[in-house]
């Protein structure tokens, strides 16, 4: 007696249907990718210098979605903000103070519950903003910088202040475009 099978093997191997089931496997892998970039990630375009080095106006990212509820950002993330959830206006920053911590910026330099903050930036900063008095962060606040920081809207100024999580939109991971400078964001 025969075994069940309910895979019968293809024994037709004309070259068009060869073709023609390649060309189906290519659409669907493809549609998967676009349904996974589309749900998961989002594509971002720089706009402004305040990210340099790292990011430049003009370079192309993509953003992780996954909320900041279920995967907290960490120091040093860059994130896609909507300040004061204006949908309009998105921003991209690196934190530098997390949920419960106090931030000062003084002598030039980032303090984060009274310790300096030396690998955050280079150069010293000369405009402390808000942060000249120390700032407590709320358990679900945190504070940003560009990473040009002398030539940076963030967290220093009243009209962004301290980033809630709901105004998060994700984390930027990785630069696709201009080709040349293909890579992760760091």
């Amino acid at each position: 007696m025969a075994g069940i099978s309910f895979y019968r093997e293809n024994t037709d191997n004309h070259p068009v249907r060869t073709v023609v089931k390649w060309c189906v496997d290519i659409l669907v892998v493809i549609s998967v990718a676009v349904i996974l970039v589309s749900q998961i990630f989002n594509t971002i375009r720089v706009n402004g210098r305040s990210m340099e080095p790292v990011l430049a106006a003009g370079d192309r990212v993509l953003m992780s979605r996954i909320k900041p509820s279920l995967i907290a950002p960490d120091r040093y993330d860059i994130i896609v903000f909507t300040p004061d959830g204006d949908d309009t206006r998105r921003m991209i920053r690196r934190i530098v103070g997390l949920p419960g911590e106090t931030v000062l910026i003084s002598d030039g330099m980032i303090l984060i519950n009274g310790r300096p903050l030396a690998d955050a930036i280079s150069g010293a900063i000369t405009i402390a903003g808000v942060a000249e008095n120390e700032i407590e962060l709320g358990r679900d606040e945190y504070f940003v910088l560009g990473d040009n920081v002398n030539s940076s809207e963030d967290s220093r100024f009243a009209h962004i202040g301290n980033i809630k999580e709901e105004e998060i939109e994700g984390t930027v991971w990785f630069r696709y475009a201009p080709l040349d400078r293909l890579s992760p964001v760091k």
